[in-house]
């Protein structure tokens, strides 16, 4: 029997999957959103800083990097940055 070949997601299904998981849960509309817009901009850093495109290549060194990342320029500054 021939093997499935395992799908591989970007991280926008990722997040559109988790965000389903959410709902199901019955998480506000607040904490939903908040988790939204922090999944989107650490996909935004790992693909425009690290060239990192699915879920299934980030590595604990991306993580660890992001959140030092955040802690010296600010989750939000990213944004501005890339916007400037």
């Amino acid at each position: 029997m021939p093997r499935l070949k395992k799908r591989i997601y970007d991280f926008d299904e990722s997040i559109n999957d988790f965000m389903i998981y959410c709902t199901n849960k019955d998480l506000t509309k607040k904490t939903m959103k908040s988790y939204e817009g922090t999944l989107k901009l650490f996909a935004k850093y790992l693909a425009d800083e690290v060239n990192v495109f699915t879920p299934l290549d980030v590595t604990t060194k991306n993580i660890k990097d992001y959140l030092e990342f955040t802690k010296t320029k600010g989750k939000y500054s990213y944004v501005a940055d890339v916007n400037s």
